[in-house]
C-alpha cells in the first residue's frame, strides 16, 4: 500500500471530512478525487489504485480519497445532534476540499452512493470537473422495495447494529444476487466478499452507517434535463451480473449526447471494482486519456477478442448516422 497524508476538512453543512491524498498536490500531476460506497471506506478505493493494474496512472495522477463523514474505519459514533448531509450537501462539500487543497480541475472515481455524490458535484461545479468514471450510479429515486428494504435495513443498524441479514443486503448491493449464486465456490470471489463482511464487523460503524444508508434512501432524482445540463464527460460503469445495472442503463439513457457519455458494461461480474480491477483501469485510463490527460502514457494492451471487438464495433457505430455513443461490452471470463 503506498502513502497517503491526511487532511481533516470542515465544509459548512457537513462538518469534519476526513481526507487522505496519495501522490503530490505539485499543480503538475492529473487529480482524481474517490468517493466510496456504503458500508466502505476510503480504502476500498485505495485497495483499487494501489492495485498492479493501476500502476501507469499512479505514476502520472494524485488520489483525493475522501471518507464520507463517520464512515472512516473504526469511527467513533457522530453526535446524537448531527446532521447528517445530503447527498447534494456531499456533493457540494468536495469543492471545500479542492479549494482547501489548492486543487482547481479533478477526474472524479466514485462507487454506488459516493457515485451519485460525484455527480451532483459535477452537475454544480462543472469547472472543477474534467470528467467522471461513475460505478453503479442511479440517478433515480429509491423505489418502493428499496425503500422498504433500506427501512428494515436502517432499524436492524439502530436496535441490533451488524446482523446476518444486514450484511446480507450490503453484499447484495455491493455484488448482486444471481450473481453470488453462480460464483460462490469461487475462492476469489469468496474472499472478496469475506475481506468485505469482516469489515462491516470490525471497521464500519452501524450507527453512522444507518445515517449513511437513509441519506442514500432520501436521494433526489438526477432529472433527465439536469444530466442533460451536464458539461463534463461521462463513463459509467455497471457489472453484467450486478443489482444495480439497469439503474445505470436507465441513467445512460437520459443522457441525449453520446458523445459525451460512455457505458462501460463488464460481463461475467457483479461488482467491477473488486473482481475485474484490470479491466476498469483499461476502462479509467483510456477515459482520462479521452480527456486530454496523461497522454504520454502508453495506451494499455487490451486483453480478450471479445473486448477488442466491441471497441471496433463501438467505433463503427460512431461513423454511423445517429450512433455515435461509445458503448462497449467487455467480457471476462468466469472464475
Amino acid at each position: 500500500m503506498t502513502s497517503e497524508t491526511h487532511y481533516l476538512i470542515r465544509a459548512e453543512g457537513v462538518g469534519e471530512i476526513n481526507v487522505f491524498v496519495e501522490g503530490l498536490l505539485d499543480g503538475k500531476r492529473t487529480n482524481v478525487v474517490t468517493v466510496h460506497d456504503l458500508g466502505c471506506s476510503h480504502k476500498t478505493m485505495k485497495s483499487f489504485v494501489d492495485s498492479e493494474h493501476m500502476a501507469s496512472l499512479r505514476q502520472r495522477c494524485t488520489f483525493i480519497h475522501i471518507d464520507v463523514p463517520g464512515q472512516e474505519d473504526e469511527a467513533p459514533d457522530l453526535p446524537a445532534n448531527f446532521k447528517f448531509p445530503t447527498m447534494k450537501a456531499l456533493g457540494r462539500a468536495i469543492k471545500v476540499i479542492l479549494e482547501e487543497l489548492k486543487v482547481k480541475s479533478v477526474v472524479g472515481l466514485g462507487e454506488g452512493a459516493g457515485a451519485n455524490i460525484l455527480a451532483r458535484f459535477a452537475l454544480e461545479y462543472p469547472e472543477f470537473c474534467l470528467g467522471i468514471c461513475l460505478i453503479h450510479c442511479t440517478s433515480t429515486t429509491a423505489g418502493f422495495m428499496e425503500v422498504m428494504k433500506d427501512k428494515v435495513l436502517t432499524w436492524k443498524l439502530d436496535h441490533i447494529g451488524m446482523d446476518p441479514s444486514v450484511e446480507n443486503y450490503l453484499v447484495l448491493h455491493r455484488f448482486g444476487a444471481s450473481h453470488l449464486e453462480v460464483a460462490k465456490n469461487a475462492s476469489e470471489l469468496d474472499d472478496v466478499v469475506k475481506d468485505f463482511c469482516s469489515k462491516l464487523y470490525s471497521k464500519r460503524n452501524p450507527k453512522n452507517l444507518k445515517l449513511f444508508v437513509e441519506a442514500f434512501k432520501a436521494r433526489t432524482e438526477l432529472t433527465a434535463r439536469e444530466l442533460n445540463l451536464m458539461k463534463t464527460n461521462v463513463l459509467l460503469v455497471t457489472g453484467k451480473e450486478a443489482s444495480f445495472n439497469h439503474t445505470v442503463h436507465t441513467m445512460y439513457s437520459k443522457l441525449d449526447n453520446k458523445n459525451k457519455a460512455t457505458l462501460l458494461e463488464i460481463s461475467a461480474v457483479a461488482n467491477p471494482l473488486s473482481e475485474a480491477q484490470e479491466k476498469l483501469a483499461e476502462g479509467l485510463q483510456y477515459f482520462v486519456q479521452g480527456l486530454g490527460l496523461i497522454s504520454s502514457i502508453p495506451m494499455r494492451k487490451i486483453s480478450g477478442q471479445e473486448y477488442q471487438r466491441a471497441r471496433r464495433q463501438s467505433m463503427e457505430e460512431m461513423d454511423r448516422p445517429r450512433k455515435n455513443s461509445t458503448s462497449l461490452l467487455v467480457s471476462t471470463p468466469r472464475p
